[in-house]
């Protein structure tokens, strides 16, 4: 399996994680490294270079943002920038109060960091957002209070690309004469930024995300603002950021502002004409699509999708497969599996914040790259959406697949293995796994390790098999809110002191069982219905075929077959319950095909909904045996070709 299709060359296309570094960049900062190593702090000549070429970079970092030289301070990135400007702004000025404000969409380094300080004591208000995600004036002039110390609003989202109406903010926060920090991570060297018409008296940047190297940034300070380092040593950068300067990155830095400064009106244009050709021919080619954030107030790169009835990683993975790379949202946390807090604090639902898509574009980037991208967001979107990739269920990885290509030599039971049996990188799809939440009347929670499609089956299904419900007419309400299901039943025929922890492998509920309810049914089969059902429960085995991670269910009756899968056997078998049920399926009339072992759990769940014959190609456990016995079930399984065993009530297999 090769590891892309037949393109030249990857398209990268996720500049808002970082981008390339400018040829010219790495020309600037060449000799640093080599014959220009002088520590900047030296009286020699070696050390007088590197001190002229670090004020030539502070000269042209300014001259980018409109400050004066001696406003700027390097560190090692926006992150380091983030917390010395917040931290050091909000423990300078603790003896005059101790409310800061922030936006709920700001970059995890804000966040975290504001997070931190309400431990230290400080109180933090989270300014909600609307759903283009800009922060309301209103909402701001709400929230000061006479301790308010400081404003920190980001100018532009990392993730939708929104741009804030930061000059108005700073504006107020100056009138109100409260310090205000914002995060330009993501604006500067895109769009024009110039710190006395924005009012701000602290912002960031860091080097990486305007074709600058990375592990090297800005903290811009007003001329009187005052605030407390975090660090403390030689008195490098005036003792706000002491340490040996990293000379060839801060180099690279003014560079990439001189050079970002000089192109900025053209790539500007040029990446906005991009950006909306982007956006123009995915909402034309894709079904079932949104764009997030403002239509026209967002950065000139960026371009952030929802897709229905998809799932970002699995559609990042296919993407990348097929030559262009974009990602899911912040780089810096898209590792983790819950959606993203941005969009979330937009008001997007589960599945649309599951669903996104985030393509940032550069000034390399062509017109074809653009057309290639379109192309494939839609190729992409439309097999996760085919049944063979069931949606949510399935992800691409990386894999190093073994070719053991044995050649026979003089019979075919003498073979001679390769001298170097060969590993070939490729990509292979594996089943996705989450952690969902089943709350119970808003009291009693359990935590399922599941696949995270058909919900609502399983929900269903679930709270029959347990003997919750006796129909589904006692669920009064669902609500499925991303990975928590809430759900509202009718409990007054049902003790709550019997509602115990099982021994289920997924961590389930089971009700106390004193009596198990006894299936009469006299429905009967044939060999051969059975023989047809389980090639059938094979061909509908979509994610199974291709991952070999599910179980798999499904439930035959009048000639009609529902299957489900899931990693986990009993869900699988809740999911096939749930979607029988609000179908209305008279289980007398039915019978079950798995693919699993038959444990006891499993059979009280078919007892108890009334399901007569269950049949797998494996095994029963003893404890399943008795309750299939003693519930009257009819159990079938160890199907192998054209034989299986009948373990328990032959009597509805028919010979004839």
């Amino acid at each position: 399996m090769t590891n892309h299709s037949p393109h030249s060359k990857q398209v990268y296309l996720d500049h808002s994680a970082t981008s390339p570094l400018d040829p010219e960049v790495w020309n600037a900062m060449e000799p640093y490294f080599s014959d220009s190593f002088g520590n900047a702090s030296t009286l020699y000549s070696l050390g007088r270079k590197a001190r002229t070429a670090m004020e030539k970079a502070r000269e042209q970092v300014a001259s980018l943002i409109g400050a004066q030289p001696t406003e700027i301070y390097f560190t090692s990135g926006g992150t380091e920038s983030d917390n010395i400007a917040i931290k050091g702004a909000s423990r300078h000025l603790k003896n005059k109060g101790n409310h800061i404000i922030t936006s709920s969409i700001e970059h995890p380094a804000v966040l975290e960091t504001c997070k931190h300080l309400e431990k230290e004591g400080f109180r933090v208000t989270f300014l909600p957002v609307n759903e283009e995600g800009i922060v309301s004036l209103r909402d701001l002039k709400d929230a000061i209070t006479p301790e308010t110390i400081l404003i920190t609003v980001m100018h532009a989202n990392n993730e939708i690309g929104t741009i804030q109406p930061i000059k108005e903010i700073g504006a107020l926060a100056r009138e109100k004469g409260i310090y205000f920090h914002t995060d330009a991570v993501q604006s500067v060297g895109k769009i024009p930024v110039n710190v006395g018409d924005m009012n701000v008296d602290l912002l960031s940047i860091s080097a990486h995300k305007l074709y600058g190297p990375k592990g090297v940034g800005v903290l811009y300070i007003r001329r009187g603002v005052q605030i407390d380092p975090l660090f403390h040593g030689g008195g490098h950068e005036r003792g706000m950021r002491p340490g040996t300067e990293n000379i060839p990155g801060i180099v690279g830095l003014g560079k990439a502002c001189q050079i970002a400064e000089e192109n900025l009106d053209h790539n500007q244009e040029y990446i906005t004409q991009l950006r909306d050709h982007l956006i123009k021919g995915v909402l034309e080619a894709v079904d079932d699509v949104q764009l997030n954030g403002h239509p026209l107030k967002r950065l000139p790169g960026n371009a952030h999708f929802s897709f229905k009835k998809v799932r970002g990683e699995p559609l990042t993975f296919l993407m990348d497969a097929q030559g262009v790379e974009v990602s899911t949202g912040s780089a810096c946390s898209t590792k983790k599996v819950e959606p993203s807090h941005v969009l979330r604090a937009m008001g997007l639902d589960g599945e649309a914040a599951n669903g996104s898509l985030r393509v940032t574009l550069g000034k390399e980037n062509t017109p074809e790259d653009v057309d290639l991208a379109i192309k494939n967001i839609k190729l992409a979107v439309e097999k996760l959406r085919t049944p063979a990739s069931v949606q949510g269920m399935t992800e691409i990885v990386p894999i190093e697949r073994y070719n053991a290509l044995f050649a026979p030599e003089k019979s075919f039971k003498t073979f001679t293995p390769p001298s170097t049996p060969g590993l070939t990188p490729g990509d292979d799809e594996i089943v996705v796994d989450e952690q969902v939440n089943l709350i119970i009347n808003e009291k009693f929670r359990r935590s399922f390790s599941i696949s995270p499609d058909a919900l609502e089956d399983f929900t269903r299904g679930y709270l029959l098999g347990e003997g919750l419900v006796t129909t589904i007419n006692g669920i009064k309400k669902i609500k499925i809110n991303s990975l928590d299901i809430n759900v509202e039943i009718d409990l007054t025929d049902f003790d709550i002191k019997d509602l115990v922890v099982g021994s289920d492998c997924f961590g389930g509920w089971r009700r106390k069982i004193e009596t198990i309810n006894r299936v009469e049914s006299e429905f009967t089969l044939s060999p051969d219905d059975i023989f047809q059902a389980i090639d059938e429960l094979r061909d509908e085995a979509r994610v199974w075929q291709n991952t070999g991670g599910t179980h798999v269910a499904g439930l035959v009756y009048q000639d009609k077959f529902i299957t489900r899968e899931d990693v986990s056997r009993h869900v699988a078998a809740d999911k096939v319950i749930g979607a029988a049920a609000l179908a209305k399926v008279d289980f007398s009339q039915s019978f079950m095909v798995y693919s699993g072992r038959m444990p006891a759990d499993m059979m009280i769940k078919l007892a108890r909904v009334g399901i007569p014959i269950i049949a797998s190609n494996a095994a029963p456990t003893s404890s399943g045996y008795s309750v299939a016995f003693k519930a009257g079930i009819t159990m079938i399984g160890f199907l192998r070709g054209s034989r299986f065993n009948i373990y328990t009530n032959p009597q509805r297999v028919s010979l004839e």
